[in-house]
């Protein structure tokens, strides 16, 4: 049988009473009748009440400290193994101060403690339950790995917003996410989605073409009093007034038909326009001459 030593903890500490109210039935809470701070120390556990007839029940399973017992375990739950039991000058054994159920389970490892003095030192070298983080280890040692992460810190992923099908078209192509505090980053850095077409020999809009739908026409329109189609889709200008547009230009047309008033300022075979920046004069038949002047 294992000796016995030191002081047991008998302070009263936090419990829910057995026969106290509850609302709804069959529901269950964690309680325990120790002292608060033995909780999930050595082998110290919370156990579970159920709610039956509208009170609650006696505390089921939970274990509580007892007098320490020099068999490696922290029996009185004070966070230190065989306290205060004899020992042999020099020994050491195996040792673990946190609750003995998460021992060598994720992150949780055991220590060592050596006898001084024919006493049991503190346990060195073990590793107790964390709080969770998101790196990939099981930190509060209940055998799962980042529970409520969405991914592991330091990790990348690739990502795109664009419009379906244009990732690697053209232009466009994925960038990266990073993993931050067990979340993705919302943004995506280094992505390149679809923009307007450009001419600029390159695929801007990541539809498989380059350079259509004529963004790389020039629009041809005349100098002076430009009217109709640039050539390219656009406009060149209206006329206003009496004006109107003939060959790209705004014009006034004087006579027609080889009016004797056409015949005045435009003669026949000859090209000049009296009075007139600019002209033109187009034969309709013979004998008759049709002037316009701008």
């Amino acid at each position: 049988m294992a000796a016995s030593c030191g002081d047991s903890s008998t302070d009263d500490g936090p419990t829910e009473p057995a026969g106290g109210p509850c609302a709804t039935e069959g529901e269950q809470q964690s309680c325990y009748s120790g002292p608060a701070a033995t909780i999930d120390l050595g082998v110290c556990r919370s156990g579970i009440q159920l709610c039956s007839g509208g009170t609650w029940g006696v505390c089921e399973g939970q274990v509580l400290p007892t007098e320490e017992l020099c068999d490696e375990i922290d029996n009185d739950c004070n966070g230190l193994i065989d306290d205060g039991c004899p020992c042999d000058a020099g020994a050491t054994q195996s040792c673990y101060s946190g609750p003995a159920s998460s021992a060598g389970i994720g992150q949780c490892v055991l220590g060592s403690q050596s006898c001084v003095d024919d006493l049991w030192g503190p346990c060195d070298g073990d590793v107790l339950p964390s709080e969770e983080t998101c790196d990939g280890v099981d930190n509060d040692c209940n055998g799962v790995s980042d529970e409520g992460c969405d991914c592991v810190d330091g990790l990348t992923q690739p990502c795109y917003s664009g419009a379906q099908g244009t990732d690697g078209v053209g232009l466009c192509h994925a960038g990266t996410q990073s993993c931050a505090d067990g979340q993705w980053s919302s943004g995506c850095t280094g992505e390149v989605t679809p923009s307007s077409e450009s001419c600029n020999n390159q695929d801007d809009d990541c539809d498989g073409s380059t350079d259509e739908n004529g963004v790389c026409c020039t629009p041809s329109c005349v100098a002076h009093d430009a009217c109709g189609g640039d050539g390219c889709g656009g406009s060149c200008g209206t006329c206003s007034g009496e004006r109107w547009c003939w060959s790209g230009y705004c014009v006034w047309d004087h006579g027609n038909n080889g009016s004797e008033t056409c015949n005045t300022i435009c003669a026949w075979g000859v090209s000049s326009c009296v009075g007139t920046s600019s002209h033109s004069c187009s034969t309709l038949g013979v004998g008759g001459i049709d002037c316009y002047c701008w």
